[in-house]
C-alpha cells in the first residue's frame, strides 16, 4: 500500500540477483536454462523477507523515535526470518548432492542470493528506512487491516487447535517422519538423458 514497502524489498531482492551472478562468474559457473529461473525463484523466495521487515517496521513505527522503532522492529522480526531464510538456503544448498553439474550450480547458487537477500533485508532495508525519515502509513491500510476476513478467521482457528492439541501433534508428526524415512529408502536415484 506504500511506495516504499514496495520499492525496499523489491531492491533487495534485484540486488541478491545481482549477488547471484556475480558469485557465478566468480566461481566460474555458466550460464544455463536453469539459471533463467533464478529472477523467479529469487523474486517469490527472497522478497518475503523484505516484506515482513516493511510489514513490522509500520507496525511499529513512530515519528517520535524514529531510528529506536526501526530497530525494535527489524529485531523483533529478525529471528524468525533469519531462520526461515536458513532453512530455505539450507534446502537449496542440499543439491549438491545431486549428479547433474547444473543441479549443483543451482544450489549453491541460489542457497548464496538467498543469504544475500536475507542480510540486505535486515540490514540495507533499516538502513535506508532509517534515512528517509519517517513516514505514516496511510490510514486506509490500517482500516483494511482492521477488517477480519475469512484467512485471519481459519488461521485463529487452526492457532487454537494447535496449542490446544500440541501433543497429538507432535505424535502424529513424529509417525509420519518414521514412516517417511522407511520409504526414502525405496527411492531411486538415477540420471536418464533420453527420459529427460
Amino acid at each position: 500500500g506504500t511506495v516504499r514497502g514496495v520499492v525496499l524489498p523489491l531492491v533487495v531482492v534485484l540486488l541478491a540477483l545481482v549477488w547471484v551472478f556475480g558469485f557465478m562468474a566468480t566461481v566460474g559457473f555458466e550460464l544455463t536454462i536453469i539459471a533463467s529461473l533464478f529472477p523467479v525463484l529469487l523474486i517469490a523466495i527472497g522478497s518475503a523477507y523484505g516484506i515482513h521487515v516493511m510489514s513490522r517496521y509500520y507496525e511499529q513505527a513512530s515519528a517520535a523515535q524514529y531510528k529506536q522503532s526501526v530497530i525494535a522492529a527489524t529485531s523483533s522480526v529478525g529471528t524468525p526470518v533469519a531462520m526461515a531464510a536458513l532453512t530455505t538456503a539450507i534446502g537449496f544448498a542440499s543439491l549438491i548432492s545431486a549428479t547433474l553439474p547444473i543441479v549443483k550450480q543451482m544450489g549453491l547458487a541460489l542457497s548464496f542470493g538467498i543469504v544475500g537477500a536475507l542480510v540486505m533485508s535486515l540490514a540495507l532495508i533499516p538502513a535506508l528506512l532509517v534515512k528517509l525519515g519517517y513516514k505514516a502509513r496511510p490510514k486506509a491500510l490500517f482500516s483494511r487491516r482492521a477488517e477480519r476476513g475469512v484467512l485471519e478467521s481459519l488461521l485463529e482457528r487452526l492457532g487454537k487447535f494447535v496449542f490446544s492439541h500440541t501433543r497429538s501433534i507432535a505424535v502424529a508428526a513424529i509417525a509420519i517422519s518414521v514412516v517417511a524415512a522407511i520409504f526414502v529408502t525405496k527411492i531411486t536415484r538415477e540420471v536418464n538423458i533420453v527420459e529427460y
